[in-house]
């Protein structure tokens, strides 16, 4: 029997260890108080997407917008857990685009401190990719924190060459955590330059493939934020603005 409840405490057991306490007492709440009473002991093959709305709409009626949206998204992350185990063929929530009200925009300052994104029950891991290889050679465990925690920053990919062994075991790694956890990649090589980097157009194409499928791409430019009070970087920031001076006077010119 694969009802709801059944599969979505499998999830959550799957997943807790990666998340913080605080954050994983959340889910199970949320599941508990909101979902299982009305859907737990049903199939999760046969819930349809009026079945969920039904649900999610108790929600919505006590004017709780915000926790419907997370509660729909939890849901759809157990169903597609629900398909990888072969327990169901597709994701209802999926259907439910634009049938929730929208929820009320807030401003709000960008989370860039580590310990407030960690006070939002999320676990944070910083590495080089110069590290994030050495660690790769010492083992396969599944229990590294730079396989689950829920974000994983690897910074300087590119700065150092990458034998194939490093390439390939740089692949699995952004395989595991593909659509499994967030991953932030800085690079100072170009999409075009990473075949070479990688020494493999087929692992390269692999990685690029599973990073760019759900990602956004920031492409920063300017001068280094270490440099930025130095002389010398005023000094080349001086003359990179003067021939973009010139080549602006040369343009209009012609």
């Amino acid at each position: 029997m694969h009802s709801f409840e059944v599969v979505a405490r499998e999830w959550f057991v799957k997943n807790k260890p990666v998340w913080t306490k605080k954050h994983a007492q959340t889910i199970i709440s949320r599941l508990e108080n909101n979902i299982f009473p009305w859907l737990g002991k049903t199939e999760v093959f046969d819930i349809s997407a009026p079945m969920l709305l039904e649900t999610l709409r108790r929600i919505e009626d006590r004017g709780a917008i915000e926790t419907a949206h997370r509660v729909k998204q939890i849901c759809g992350q157990i169903f597609r857990y629900a398909i990888a185990t072969g327990k169901a063929e597709r994701d209802p929530t999926a259907d439910l685009k634009g049938a929730l009200p929208p929820t009320r925009a807030k401003s709000m300052a960008t989370i860039t401190d580590p310990k407030k994104i960690g006070d939002h029950g999320l676990r944070v891991y910083f590495t080089t990719m110069d590290t994030l290889i050495k660690k790769l050679k010492e083992g396969s465990s599944r229990q590294k924190a730079y396989l689950n925690s829920s974000l994983v920053v690897v910074d300087e990919v590119g700065y150092l060459p990458v034998t194939p062994q490093e390439a390939h075991l740089f692949f699995q790694f952004i395989s595991y955590r593909y659509e499994r956890s967030s991953t932030i990649i800085t690079s100072n090589k170009s999409f075009g330059d990473w075949q070479e980097l990688f020494g493999d157009p087929v692992i390269a194409t692999a990685i690029l493939d599973r990073l760019l499928h759900h990602c956004k791409v920031v492409n920063i430019k300017g001068h280094s934020y270490r440099l930025r009070e130095h002389s010398i970087s005023k000094q080349i920031f001086k003359e990179q603005e003067q021939k973009q001076q010139a080549d602006q006077t040369i343009l209009q010119s012609q």
